[in-house]
């Protein structure tokens, strides 16, 4: 399993709602961090080889 992360800082000029969460967070800088699993490619064919005569 390969795990891919990338971090970068987002700025807020006003106060915003988190869905998750019901309360309000404040503006200013904020560091975001998402990590995503990669998916290796399938080795098996999908769709069997057509022959036709």
């Amino acid at each position: 399993m390969a795990l891919r992360s990338i971090t970068s800082i987002v700025t807020f000029p006003q106060l915003f709602c988190l869905v998750r969460i019901s309360a309000r967070a404040a503006c200013g800088e904020y560091e975001v961090l998402v990590e995503e699993e990669l998916i290796e490619p399938l080795s098996f064919t999908a769709y069997p080889e057509r022959r036709f005569t």
